[in-house]
């Protein structure tokens, strides 16, 4: 249980990263669906098998990034080749093949081409944070499951 955690709380620190690094711009230039990000909506009403009600589509998009987020977890608990260089590498390829391709594909975001450089930037910058983040928790995680070191002799 605890990798998904790590992944929702590694999620948590990089929402709150690409906040507050992005006081102060517009927001038009900031990356977004055209309208309302009807694909997250959509594939919540089909895992539910029910329509959703207003205030539960608002809910649609940080549900499945916070979920998103903790399968991560899973997956780099048990992949342990994708932590090289403390997560860096694995957070600027997840940007990379979801920001950057498969979302603008799925719909869920516009087009990489429709917003400036500086979101590009603050968009790599904080998958970077999450990359970090979650090597890091993770590893306290297990260090705390394995229990007190014993000093060397």
């Amino acid at each position: 249980m605890y990798p998904a955690l790590a992944g929702a709380a590694a999620t948590w620190l990089m929402d709150r990263f690409a906040l507050r690094a992005a006081r102060g711009m517009p927001e038009h230039e900031m990356p977004q669906s055209d309208d309302g990000d009807p694909a997250t909506v959509e594939l919540v009403e089909k895992v539910l098998d029910q329509p959703l009600e207003p205030p539960e589509k608002e809910l649609a998009r940080p549900l499945v990034h916070y979920a998103f987020g903790a399968a991560l977890g899973l997956l780099v608990r048990r992949r342990r080749s994708l932590r090289f260089m403390g997560g860096v590498p694995f957070g600027a390829g997840l940007w990379l093949a979801t920001t950057m391709t498969t979302l603008p594909a799925l719909k869920v975001l516009q087009p990489p081409t429709r917003f400036p450089a500086r979101a590009h930037a603050l968009g790599l910058a904080a998958h970077v944070v999450f990359g970090g983040a979650l090597v890091a928790l993770l590893s306290i995680a297990e260090r705390a499951r394995s229990g007190p070191r014993r000093p060397n002799r």
